[in-house]
């Protein structure tokens, strides 16, 4: 296999749209969202692919954050995952995961940068034997580069969407269900659905996530992260706004981020006194049927904490599943990240 290294959006642009838009598997692997990615965060973008006769088997994308005590590496980090893209994942042996695991690592190191201090890799993909590829990873540092590999395990809770939609069908009309209950509620109250944002409903919503993240003790995005994504010019590629309103009043929202393939529910945020009248049910059916209407394949609600708390209690209830989930994570230089 041929090793191709992209450093310049631009190029990676001719190369997404040409070879690899129909395999990319997160949103956060986009041509549109790597845009946003290096100007917001600073961080220099790469692209990584492998091909074989001219055919694209395998890719990564990269980030570089140049940090007090060096050159760190990831596709799994500041936000959401990037990581690989395989063409044909369910054809990739054991060999041929070890294979693109030494070319891209080998890459980094050798062609890219002589003294990176560390690098941070998402898992492959859904559909892949994560065990065979925490096996490679391991093979590879233990015994060609003799280097410290650490993974880091988090659950997402992921939902997967049939061809027709059927599963929310069944949960809408499944009378003795608390979903449709909540829905009933919902709707009774008079909530309505708006896409609308604009300086004004972000600002609103925004006060709403600060409350609701101290009340989950979480972390919370500044505002200016949210302004700026709606400035981009390409924002309407990759982001969607969910509002849920009572009269015009915003009460709740999320925003979600998406490609062809996956939509990944970044922050709903709703007040707690509408969210006892089911406006996060209203929301989320609502999430999930413009999925179904945009082929988009599987919803990812990230991960709970804790993880059999509330907000996993709901996210279940709208079917997703648990999927183990890990970064994989190489340290080209022990004593220096010692030293950190």
């Amino acid at each position: 296999m041929n090793m191709t290294i992209i450093l310049e959006l631009p190029d990676y642009s001719d190369y997404y749209n040409s070879k690899i838009k129909g395999l990319v598997h997160t949103p956060f692997q986009s041509y549109e969202w790597a845009c946003f990615h290096e100007k917001y965060f600073g961080d220099k973008f790469f692209f990584l692919a492998l091909e074989d006769g001219g055919m694209f088997r395998a890719g990564l994308v990269l980030f570089r954050a140049v940090t007090p005590y060096g050159r760190m590496y990831y596709s799994y980090g500041r936000f959401g995952t990037a990581g690989f893209m395989l063409n044909g994942v369910q054809h990739f042996s054991f060999a041929d995961i070890q294979k693109v695991i030494v070319e891209f690592i080998g890459a980094i190191s050798e062609s890219i940068d002589p003294d990176p201090l560390s690098l941070s890799l998402g898992s492959l993909q859904i559909g892949y034997d994560q065990d065979k590829e925490i096996r490679a990873f391991k093979d590879y540092c233990n015994n060609e580069s003799k280097r410290h590999f650490f993974r880091t395990n988090h659950i997402a809770n992921i939902f997967q969407i049939t061809d027709d939609g059927g599963q929310l069908s069944f949960l809408k009309y499944n009378r003795r269900s608390n979903l449709s209950r909540n829905l009933k509620k919902a709707k009774k109250c008079g909530f309505v659905i708006s896409h609308l944002i604009n300086k004004s409903t972000l600002d609103t919503w925004h006060r709403i996530h600060l409350e609701r993240v101290a009340e989950l003790g979480g972390k919370h995005w500044d505002l200016s992260f949210f302004q700026k994504m709606l400035e981009d010019q390409n924002s309407d590629t990759f982001l969607k706004f969910f509002g849920v309103c009572l009269g015009r009043k915003l009460v709740g929202g999320a925003f979600c981020i998406f490609n062809n393939y996956v939509l990944d529910i970044f922050m709903m945020s709703t007040l707690r006194q509408f969210q006892k009248l089911g406006a996060n049910h209203l929301l989320t059916e609502q999430i999930y049927t413009w999925c179904i209407q945009n082929g988009i394949q599987y919803v990812n609600w990230q991960g709970s904490n804790p993880p059999n708390g509330g907000v996993a209690m709901f996210k279940r209830q709208w079917m997703a599943e648990e999927h183990a989930m890990h970064s994989l994570n190489i340290i080209f230089d022990q004593n220096r990240f010692d030293s950190i």
